[in-house]
């Protein structure tokens, strides 16, 4: 995929005018998309392939810099940032923790490449009528001499039509909590359709593979928090009680899952 490739497909939103600027907003922030996903054709993921008959939990990040975006606004549909996205990383994990797939990718290590190119695109408004509480899409593609890297995260709809239907109804009133400036999204828990795309190929032999996986957003959260044992211990020392209701009370907020409180509780009673 190439940048205008991603312009054509917005342009078919109905799109009349562009206006190019540059924006200027606070620093690098992280945000936090957990969730359940139930189709999978990664091959890393082995039998997990297709319909899953038992959803896989999936943790997101994307590091976004508003103060480097540059932004191409499409009046009323869309708005696409450059340069704003720095890092997206996905992890995905059976019920039971055991990681399956682990994958970062930074706008730093490809400094060098032959292209980089780095999106965000927003869709919210009255125009984005299939999904009326908003989209929001990222992606970090580069490519060089040794390889070609394509790593994308959607939330609400699939921007650059992958082939997969989202089909999924929002239960959050608006994806986004500020559209002022460089969009800011709710946070909190609800469930919200999700993708996940992953490309790479080694340009100096051909080999290499692409896949997708799809599911559902059940929580969303800005800043680098921690939710681990450790993070318990620290706050209730021996008591059970402590500990029990402060893991109650990040999974009310959406904080971890229902997986991984379980496995909080286990973890902080075998730990005494």
């Amino acid at each position: 995929m190439n940048r205008s490739f991603l312009t054509g497909v917005l342009q078919t939103l109905c799109v009349t005018s562009l206006l190019t600027l540059s924006v200027s907003a606070a620093a690098e922030e992280t945000i936090t998309i957990k969730g359940e996903l139930l189709f999978s054709s990664l091959p890393q993921l082995g039998e997990y392939q297709g319909p899953l008959a038992e959803p896989l939990v999936f943790e997101a990040t994307v590091v976004e810099d508003a103060s480097l975006a540059e932004s191409t606004v499409v009046f009323g549909v869309a708005e696409e940032y450059l340069n704003a996205t720095r890092a997206l990383t996905m992890q995905i994990s059976t019920a039971a923790g055991e990681v399956l797939y682990s994958e970062s990718v930074t706008a730093d290590e490809f400094a060098l490449a032959s292209y980089l190119e780095l999106y965000s695109v927003f869709a919210y408004g009255s125009s984005a009528s299939n999904y009326p509480s908003g989209t929001a899409f990222w992606a970090l593609i580069s490519g060089g001499d040794e390889r070609f890297v394509d790593r994308e995260i959607s939330l609400g709809a699939d921007l650059v039509s992958r082939g997969v239907g989202m089909g999924a109804a929002a239960s959050i009133a608006n994806l986004f909590a500020d559209t002022s400036g460089y969009p800011v999204l709710a946070t909190g828990s609800y469930n919200y359709a999700f993708l996940y795309y992953d490309q790479s190929v080694n340009n100096q032999t051909g080999e290499g593979y692409q896949g997708i996986v799809q599911g559902y957003a059940t929580s969303v959260s800005y800043g680098v928090e921690d939710f681990s044992l450790e993070a318990v211990q620290a706050a209730c020392d021996t008591s059970s009680s402590c500990a029990m209701k402060l893991i109650q009370q990040w999974r009310k907020q959406g904080s971890i899952s229902v997986h991984e409180a379980n496995a909080l509780r286990q973890a902080f009673q075998a730990s005494k």
